[in-house]
């Protein structure tokens, strides 16, 4: 598993210079025609062209509904940029309780910088990426909205996927960085632990700090969670009418199944005095 600091690009890292300027602004204007098209727009904003010249095109958009919306907002057309070009990761809290698209997608992030602070698809979509929380959390750990300055450099090398794969492959030792999410005393514990060599040489090379997924699922719940059980209902079913009378069907059944033992436990309870009950009690644990 990626530490947080590989995860957000937190590390200092270099572009080299491209030799064929020309090729890459062909190449360039000809992904801003793309997409420009794609959400049916003469012109893109600014935001907009930068989301579309760093990130290739990776995926269709994959609607809750059976039938595609109209993107009819600036802010649902970005979103939709973002969403085919992003990186998937695990829902943000909103995402967990349904969202236009099935997938919960942001934009990679590169020395410490996302567009949108790294606020998802589905949050764009809906005019709230300040309240998302992959943006709190990627903030929370000190991360920053992208640098329009450095996006010429990036583009020039082949792209934002292209330069974090050469980081990667090139990736230098990074500093020890512990989160503020960790709990006082597991940090005290984990810093008077006497590790052994090899774990010694994994924390030269490797940020210990946590991963905003744990904080994530550890805080989000569903508005219709119930006092003992989740919510069993996914986005995908919420909006597929086939899925939910099955799904009605299977609720109707499990209650008839609640229902009928609750009733023979009260029917046993009834027919049996309370000697009885702790005399069976008993010989239950000292049998």
């Amino acid at each position: 598993m990626s530490s947080l600091f590989e995860e957000y690009g937190l590390a200092l890292h270099q572009t080299q210079d491209n030799d064929s300027p020309r090729s890459i602004n062909h190449s360039n204007k000809r992904a801003i025609e793309n997409a420009s098209k794609e959400i049916g727009k003469n012109s893109l904003s600014p935001t907009q062209s930068q989301v579309a010249s760093l990130l290739e095109r990776v995926r269709e958009l994959d609607w809750t509904t059976k039938i595609a919306r109209e993107l009819k907002t600036e802010a649902q057309r970005s979103a939709a940029l973002l969403h085919c070009r992003g990186k998937s990761v695990e829902p943000c809290s909103h995402c967990a309780q349904g969202g236009p698209w099935s997938t919960c997608v942001v934009f990679p992030v590169y020395q410490g910088q996302s567009m949108y602070s790294y606020a998802c698809s589905n949050c764009v979509y809906y005019h709230r990426a300040i309240k998302c929380s992959h943006r709190q959390a990627f903030e929370a750990q000190g991360g920053r909205n992208w640098d329009p300055a450095i996006t010429e450099s990036i583009v020039a090398n082949g792209g934002l996927r292209s330069v974090l794969t050469k980081d990667h492959n090139n990736i230098a030792p990074v500093m020890k960085v512990t989160s503020p999410a960790v709990p006082k005393k597991r940090k005290q514990s984990a810093e008077c632990a006497a590790p052994s060599q090899a774990q010694t040489q994994m924390q030269a090379n490797t940020t210990q700090i946590a991963t905003p997924k744990k904080t994530i699922r550890l805080q989000s719940k569903s508005a219709f969670d119930g006092e003992k059980l989740p919510w069993p209902v996914s986005p995908a079913s919420w909006n597929d009418p086939i899925k939910l009378r099955s799904a009605i069907k299977d609720l109707e059944t499990f209650t008839q199944i609640a229902k009928k033992r609750v009733a023979r436990l009260d029917e046993e309870c009834e027919a049996m005095s309370t000697a009885d009950f702790w005399n069976q009690e008993a010989a239950k644990l000292f049998s």
